[in-house]
């Protein structure tokens, strides 16, 4: 199996905002004075890096505070806006033409590679399309130093899941066999990453700016002989990746136009050592 290679590679509806409050809150503050509160959710993809930005934001904004909330997918922040829950949504998918009839817009702004990632304690650092396809039907049971293959989906509709079946020949019919013998599904960006982290000898796939802005001891493997990263999605030869948006709906509050705009100027430095290929 080519994991074995040492080929090169990097080392629901809305919630009530008591609920946010119960699952951990992330509340960046600069000395009150004049400024406003920004909030701040949506797709859990991006979230540990948007906390990284606001803590960069706030240094240079007297008076402003960020509120991040926990993960409520892409569509939970476009009912958010509608309801006026929030004042900025993440979505790490278009949005759906229903979404747009209420009013939402979206801007892109950055990339990253959807990965195929193991537990640190699985040997090699790559994978290839037909190997991950034999793993999902079950083929291939065992990595090369014994060690049980545990593969972790996710949901059908979910982003991930459709990037990934459109991408690699053959996952999609092999995903269908997984389902049947009842893999591990993970709801949420963060259970997945969790869950891969705690099943020795786990695989999946996350994406390389959550791998690296949460700091998860997680390894992304090369996949076909390339190795994702901003430079190689940049110049097409890796191909698999998730799109990252700010949604917004009119009127805008002009503390988000001006986090989005920092995020696509003084954020770019972060973006980047965060596994981002930026939008500018």
């Amino acid at each position: 199996m080519s994991a074995l290679n040492k080929s090169p590679g990097p080392s629901c509806k809305l919630l009530f905002p008591t609920f946010f409050l119960v699952l951990g809150l992330h509340v960046f503050s600069a000395p009150a004075h004049a400024g406003g509160v920004l909030t701040v959710a949506g797709s859990g993809a991006d979230l540990a890096t948007m906390r990284l930005l606001a803590q960069e934001f706030i240094s240079a904004r007297p008076g402003v505070s960020i509120e991040v909330l926990p993960s409520i997918g892409s569509g939970g922040a476009a009912k958010a806006l509608t309801k006026g829950a929030i004042d900025l949504g993440l979505g790490s998918r278009p949005l759906k033409e229903a979404e747009k009839a209420r009013g939402v817009e979206q801007r892109l702004y950055a990339k990253t590679p959807l990965v195929i990632v193991v537990s640190p304690n699985v040997p090699g650092n790559a994978i290839t399309s037909a190997e991950l396809v034999k793993i999902y039907e079950g083929a291939l049971s065992k990595w090369p130093n014994g060690l049980p293959i545990r593969p972790i989906l996710r949901p059908r509709g979910e982003s991930d899941t459709q990037i990934l079946e459109a991408g690699i020949l053959g996952l999609a019919a092999a995903s269908q066999v997984a389902r049947a013998r009842n893999v591990p599904l993970a709801m949420s960006d963060q259970d997945n990453a969790d869950m891969m982290e705690q099943a020795p000898g786990a695989i999946g796939a996350s994406t390389l700016a959550l791998i690296l802005a949460e700091k998860r001891r997680l390894k992304a493997l090369a996949l076909d002989g390339v190795v994702p990263n901003p430079d190689t999605l940049a110049d097409g030869s890796y191909a698999l990746y998730k799109p990252l948006y700010f949604f917004t709906r009119e009127p805008t509050k002009p503390l988000a136009t001006e986090f989005m705009n920092f995020v696509l100027t003084k954020g770019v430095t972060v973006l980047k050592a965060t596994g981002h290929l930026v939008m500018e």
